[in-house]
């Protein structure tokens, strides 16, 4: 190779790694690029690719035919007739778990009723989460460049462009949860800078407000997580400085209050089944309670139960479905369920569905973008695991992972559309992915 071919290699290659640098450097540059490159995406996903490149995936005003968007989009052109017909008097608050039906009327009425001009609130909504997962890698990382190419899986990936080119309430739930997690990272992170800690909290609080917004019933495992965390705080040799303390101690009574006004059920839609539904026949359905259990467990495990069965109401004939006769009636049920639902939250779609065949194209398309996923996540567990073994004792990681197998666990338990689950899944799954790049490119830089 000629030293002039040489020379400019090197330099392009420093050019790249200057860029890279100039990026992670400051969240608010990442924050803009991600937004500029979402918003553009998006518009071309909505105006260009599906009514003039692949219009058999084209359900019609830019919306992907199959995808949720549909019925989001129908409701808030309702709500935008309200308005159109008596004005800001018409409006009300929509309930929790819809928050694009109210974010898309109101901009219908205010612009234009076409889905592309809700567009920006999403790529700002996937912007800053991507930023807070970002932020949240970059704790562990051995540096920024680290951090985000451990982020790449969820930037880059096809599931995150349906999430922000259409009407779907997960970017708005990403941004919840990232916010949510980079929270408490950073709490335990700054353990004895009061500063930090009072704005990890504020933080902790105005993610908790999101997320029950997008998905209320999230509420009682935040709420779980959040004061057990202060609880560990209190424990912690770390938080025994006397200012530190009346902070925690404040978080602790903050959150409590918050999650008493916070919607915390499970969503309603879901529960308001037929008692007499039943996916074997017409069965009454009867909660037999468990003797050996405290009541608020067994009750919650009757919500569970009840949600699966909303689930089963509207899902069960679905040619991805699994496991649609699986109901239960006591709290021994669920319980046995669990090692099934391990299964199913950690290696499904399984590989035999990955290629199966399918009248509809979307089907397809949904099918072989979690094929893509899957390899992906299966390639990741050994580092996964490794990543877990060198952070060992790191509150911060052990607060994460768990957060993360939680609410996987529970998305398997009630939820019986692999693909729904495979959506609702998908955040916690990058999240990680990124922990196992991360440690893969610990072990190769260390060797």
């Amino acid at each position: 190779m000629s030293k002039s071919r040489l020379s400019r290699k090197l330099i392009l290659k420093e050019d790249k790694k200057t860029a890279v640098l100039y990026l992670v450097q400051s969240p608010r540059r990442l924050f803009f690029l991600i937004f500029g490159v979402t918003l553009g995406l998006g518009l071309f996903v909505q105006l260009i690719f599906l009514p003039h490149i692949a219009p058999h995936l084209h359900h019609g005003f830019g919306i992907l035919a199959g995808d949720d968007s549909i019925k989001t989009d129908a409701h808030a052109l309702a709500r935008y007739g309200s308005l159109m017909e008596k004005g800001w008097s018409g409006w009300r608050a929509n309930r929790p778990g819809r928050p694009m039906e109210s974010i898309g009327a109101v901009v219908y009425y205010l612009t234009t009723p076409w889905p592309f001009v809700v567009l920006p609130f999403q790529a700002l909504f996937f912007a800053a989460a991507s930023v807070c997962l970002f932020l949240l890698l970059r704790a562990f990382a051995l540096s920024g460049s680290v951090a985000l190419l451990a982020a790449l899986p969820f930037l880059l990936s096809p599931s995150s462009v349906l999430a922000y080119s259409g009407l779907l309430k997960d970017a708005l739930d990403y941004l919840g949860v990232c916010l949510f997690l980079l929270s408490w990272v950073a709490f335990f992170s700054k353990s004895e800078n009061k500063g930090e800690i009072l704005r990890s909290l504020c933080g902790s609080l105005f993610a908790s407000a999101i997320i029950s917004y997008t998905r209320p019933h999230v509420v009682p495992t935040l709420m779980i997580f959040s004061i057990g965390a202060l609880g560990v705080a209190l424990l912690s040799r770390s938080f025994h400085q006397r200012k530190v303390m009346g902070i925690v101690v404040l978080g602790i009574l903050l959150h409590l209050g918050t999650f008493l006004i916070l919607p915390k059920h499970f969503n309603p839609a879901r529960t308001e089944v037929p008692d007499d539904y039943h996916p074997q026949g017409n069965e009454t359905y009867t909660w037999t309670p468990t003797s050996w259990l405290p009541q608020p467990i067994d009750h919650l495990f009757n919500i569970i139960s009840r949600t699966r069965r909303g689930y089963l109401f509207e899902a069960a004939t679905a040619s991805t479905s699994l496991d649609v006769h699986t109901v239960w009636t006591k709290s021994t049920d669920v319980i046995g369920y669990f090692p099934r639902a391990v299964q199913l939250f950690l290696f499904a779609p399984f590989p035999d569905q990955w290629f199966s065949s399918s009248s509809a194209p979307t089907s397809r398309l949904f099918r072989l973008v979690g094929a893509l996923h899957m390899m992906l996540f299966y390639l990741s567990l050994p580092f996964l695991v490794l990543f877990i073994i060198f952070w060992r004792r790191s509150k911060a990681m052990w607060f994460v992972f768990l957060f993360c197998l939680t609410q996987m666990m529970m998305q398997a338990l009630v939820q019986v559309n692999m693909g729904t689950l495979f959506r609702q899944r998908f955040l916690y799954q990058q999240i990680l992915v990124g922990f196992a790049i991360l440690e893969c490119v610990r072990r190769l830089r260390t060797r």
